[in-house]
């Protein structure tokens, strides 16, 4: 009798225009957690974060409960948005209707270029700024979670980050994944830079060529030097993951017949501090 009474309020209070949508939302989200909502309030709270959303972007635009009703009419509406996506907070947002709603189920007449998440990080991408393209990296993060977005949807955009000519960002973009095929793709361009520069790369990169452990592959290019030195560095972590440790890497570099290197290495793990954090003071420290 009393959950029934309180469902008829809450369902008044949630239904009512003059209430601000973010209380509203905020009612509904609570009930969310506290796992008190009924489907209909689930309906509602999709209707109410998708408003919230769209409002904070698009003041102009108002989202009808229909327009979010089922798939077909998410997908109208979300391509709709798409086409009024100007800057890098537009395609974030629209990022956050796509992680709030169902994931779309595919129709037979689509194709990788139909797939939501890879028409927006495409067209994102295509904005060309620095910002665009870290954040197009994030929110692809964001895109591998649904079974959708898979391997065909990932080499699109990974070709549409290498026409932008930013070596940092389309490295990332592979890495992220963990299809092995773009992995490859990605140390091929790698290897076709004639010039690596300090803006090519950051400690997530670095990171990420250690944890899908592609050192061995990379020992010609002018990244080796780099990864070696943030291994250095990462050695005076309390706690480290598998493929940071020294011993890991070494091993897989004197396995793939690298002996020279896999000896420098093993000799600056016996005889130098971790805190001679670069390759080169290492090695100066071994030759005297």
């Amino acid at each position: 009798m009393i959950e029934d009474m309180a469902t008829e309020i809450l369902n008044e209070f949630c239904q009512d225009s003059e209430v601000p949508v973010a209380v509203r939302l905020g009612i509904l989200q609570l009930l969310e957690k506290t796992n008190f909502i009924s489907p209909e309030y689930c309906d509602l709270l999709l209707l109410y974060r998708t408003q919230a959303v769209v409002s904070s972007m698009w003041p102009n635009l108002q989202v009808s409960e229909e327009e979010v009703a089922d798939d077909f009419q998410r997908k109208i509406l979300f391509d709709s948005l798409l086409c009024q996506c100007k800057t890098v907070e537009h395609f974030s947002s629209l990022a956050k209707l796509l992680c709030h709603w169902p994931a779309f189920t595919p129709s037979e007449t689509w194709s990788c270029h139909d797939e939501p998440w890879t028409k927006l990080l495409c067209r994102m991408v295509s904005l060309t700024t620095k910002e665009a393209l870290s954040t197009a990296v994030s929110v692809m993060e964001k895109a591998l979670s649904f079974p959708n977005f898979n391997f065909e949807n990932c080499q699109e955009v990974f070709n549409k980050f290498k026409e932008q000519n930013s070596i940092l960002q389309t490295l990332k973009c592979a890495l992220i994944t963990n299809h092995d095929a773009l992995h490859s793709e990605a140390v091929k361009l790698l290897k076709s830079i004639p010039k690596v520069t300090a803006d090519d790369y950051d400690c997530e990169l670095l990171d990420l060529i250690l944890k899908r452990s592609l050192t061995v592959q990379i020992i010609s290019t002018d990244l080796y030097k780099p990864v070696i030195e943030f291994l250095l560095h990462c050695q005076d972590d309390n706690v480290q993951e598998d493929y940071k440790i020294m011993d890991t890497v070494i091993k897989e570099i004197n396995e793939a017949g690298y002996c020279f290197e896999a000896g420098s290495l093993s000799l600056i793990k016996t005889s130098t501090h971790s805190g001679l954090s670069t390759f080169s003071s290492a090695i100066r420290i071994l030759q005297e």
